[in-house]
Order: C-alpha cells, then sequence, then structure tokens
C-alpha cells in the first residue's frame, strides 16, 4: 500500500480512533513508569522531551549478539510514528541514535557500524519506539516496513514537514482490518 498524506488523515488515523490503538498503550506506559519490566532496563536518559528507555526486545535471547535486538521507547506520550515527527524531535532522534550506540557498544562491544536502527511503518504499537538489531540479524519486516533512523533523521534536516508530506509504502495482509479499511476507500 502506498499511503498518501490524505490517505493517513482519512483512512489511518480514523482506523487507529476506532480501533482505539492509541489507548491500548497501557503496558507500554506501565514500562516507562516502571511499573512493570523495570529490570529489563539497560539505559535511561530520562528527559521527558527528548529522552528514552532502552531494554532487550523479548525476541533476543539475551546471549547471542548475531541475533541482538533492542527497543528504544520514547518517553514522549505524544509521538506514535514516523508520521509525527518534525525538525523538533531531532535532537530526542540524535539522542536515541548516540546515547544506544555509545551504551551497546559499552555493554556489548559492538560498534555502532555494526548495528541497524531504524523505524516501522506502520508501527507494531502506536508509541514512538525504535528497533535496535544486529547488522547480521534479519529481522522480521526490515526490509519491507522499516524507515532506517538516520535517513529520518537526513529527511527532516532537508525538509521539515518530510513525513506529514511524504507518501509512505506499507504492507498489510490482505485480511488485516487497515488493509480492508483502504480497499473500502477506493485505495487498492
Amino acid at each position: 500500500l502506498y499511503e498518501t498524506p490524505e490517505d493517513y488523515k482519512n483512512i489511518t488515523c480514523n482506523y487507529l480512533v476506532e480501533t482505539k490503538q492509541f489507548e491500548n498503550l497501557k503496558w507500554v506506559y506501565n514500562f516507562l513508569d516502571k511499573k512493570s519490566e523495570e529490570e529489563r532496563i539497560i539505559y535511561e536518559n530520562p528527559d521527558k522531551h527528548e529522552g528514552f528507555i532502552l531494554a532487550p526486545d523479548l525476541k533476543w535471547n539475551g546471549t547471542n549478539l548475531d541475533e541482538l535486538y533492542f527497543l528504544a521507547v520514547a518517553h514522549r506520550r505524544d509521538l506514535h510514528s514516523i508520521r509525527d515527527l518534525t525538525p523538533n524531535e531531532l535532537p530526542l532522534l540524535e539522542n536515541i541514535r548516540d546515547e544506544c550506540a555509545k551504551t551497546i557498544e559499552e555493554k556489548y562491544g559492538l560498534k555502532k557500524s555494526q548495528l541497524k536502527m531504524y523505524f516501522h511503518y506502520q508501527p507494531t504499537f502506536y508509541h514512538l519506539h525504535v528497533h535496535i538489531v544486529h547488522i547480521k540479524y534479519e529481522a522480521p519486516g526490515l526490509s519491507c516496513t522499516s524507515v532506517l533512523l538516520d535517513s529520518a533523521i537526513e529527511n527532516l534536516k532537508i525538509y521539515s514537514d518530510f513525513y506529514a508530506k511524504a507518501t509512505l509504502p506499507f504492507f498489510r495482509k490482505e485480511d488485516d482490518p487497515l488493509y480492508k479499511k483502504f480497499v473500502e476507500a477506493g485505495r487498492v
């Protein structure tokens, strides 16, 4: 699917509200508030505007570095996906890139050049987060649903409203409810 800005406003946002995607984030907020899974946190920048929490994804066994998989979850609750990014978020994005690379190098000996940092679009949950994996790891959906963090940073430096105005591709199965909304709207 190719989602135009109009599709995002008229189809995707309506779907997200109808399915309460923004309301189904209690587990994320509990994590950010350290009410659950606090022991999994390996790094936190506590700044409420430019900070985040870094923790291993449940997909990683914690030992095989070739399959290293982390999530950096933004503290801000008003950012749901890359569609919400503007130059105001550059300090947050740069903090995630730089501080996660430094932390992973210190704790696991991997250099930034050995890591892939990216967003999914559409995301699996609608609270801004960045996936960080070992360069050798073939994460599910990486090739067809991802936007590299460095690319997002550069896009915002060149065009401040890039993600508000861009047509963004994403993939969904034919039985997916969002895909069906695009079909109903005549966009497939």
